[in-house]
């Protein structure tokens, strides 16, 4: 990654850059800017319109448990910088949508709702789907 200043009478602009400008494949370099947070109320907002931006209309959104908890999150432990890392590096990875969609295990919350319910696992059947699964 390398570090970038850009001098203007009003500011100084830092950013960071990673990976090859222009991009390997020609698409347009993903930007993120926005106002560092100064208060804790910054900090919740922030993280609800970040919310907002990746959230499914297939699930309800609920901003009351958003902001819940961003707060806890921000009283635990703060880092911006972490943060943003680890921001860019999710929307800058490639879309793993066809690759989830392919995974067919049975997951330890499956069998613990069998078990529960009282429901005999289908042991052939799942090894079958263990044997299809990607390692991960």
């Amino acid at each position: 990654m390398k570090t970038h200043t850009r001098e203007t009478a009003e500011a100084d602009i830092v950013y960071d850059v990673q990976g090859p400008l222009p991009t390997a494949d020609g698409s347009p370099p993903l930007l993120i800017i926005g106002q560092p947070a100064e208060s804790r109320q910054d900090v919740i907002d922030q993280r609800l319109r970040a919310m907002r931006a990746v959230e499914s209309p297939a699930y309800a959104f609920d901003e009351s448990a958003v902001r819940d908890v961003a707060g806890r999150a921000l009283d635990r432990s703060h880092d911006p910088l972490g943060t943003a890392h680890h921001a860019l590096a999710s929307v800058a990875s490639r879309d793993r949508t066809t690759l989830l969609q392919s995974v067919d295990v049975l997951t330890n919350a499956a069998a613990a709702l069998k078990e529960r319910n009282g429901s005999q696992a289908d042991d052939a059947s799942d090894q079958r789907r263990s044997d299809r699964s990607p390692a991960l």
